[in-house]
């Protein structure tokens, strides 16, 4: 692959909020991405769902990361069958 290594940081200063796909990235002693080539961006994680089978071979290993900061309001869900609101996860 030819696209360039950056580090974690230099990939969430050129990727702004987007989700993406890292190939042939390298992790630290708290299995946290340091660095890796960036395959694809999207600010859909869909988008990259649905591309990220052409690397697949390709590259030693793949990750996808979002750059910016999940909302908490993500882990709001809401129950179609009685209008129930459901949390899930952390929500302070």
């Amino acid at each position: 692959m030819k696209e360039k290594i950056l580090t974690f940081e230099e990939i969430k200063e050129a990727f702004p909020d987007r989700w993406i796909l890292i190939g042939d990235y390298e992790v630290d002693e708290h299995n946290e991405i340091i660095k890796g080539r960036v395959l694809l961006a999207s600010y859909t994680k869909g988008e990259i769902y649905k591309d990220m089978h052409k690397f697949e071979g390709k590259v030693k290993r793949l990750a996808i990361r979002y750059t910016g900061k999940i909302p908490e309001i993500a882990g709001l869900f809401f129950s179609h069958k009685k209008g129930e609101i459901i949390v899930k996860g952390n929500m302070s």
